[in-house]
């Protein structure tokens, strides 16, 4: 998981409560500070991942934002699994084994 992966991450789970209503099908309302976090997210995603095509800002457009959330949750979803298994090695690779 390179550095920007992990920036990435750190923000997408900033919204984790979000994604999850999002995701169960439950109503959804972005403020502000939401619309400036999914940008904020959209920014580490197109450092992290430079073939990302996107526009330039999620602004409060209700399909705007159902996209991009519709879009950010496989990306969530993988790199918390890339996550657990970075962890995973860390501690077999870190065990003495006597």
């Amino acid at each position: 998981m390179t550095e920007e992966e992990k920036e990435l991450l750190i923000e997408i789970k900033k919204i984790d409560a979000i994604l999850d209503i999002f995701q169960a099908g439950g109503d959804l309302y972005a403020n502000v500070a939401t619309q400036r976090q999914l940008n904020v997210i959209l920014a580490k995603l197109k450092k992290a991942y430079p073939a990302v095509r996107y526009k330039q800002n999620i602004d409060s457009c209700k399909g705007c934002i159902t996209n991009f959330l519709n879009e950010i949750l496989p990306v969530r979803d993988r790199l918390i699994r890339h996550e657990k298994a970075e962890v995973t090695t860390e501690i077999f690779v870190g065990d003495d084994i006597k």
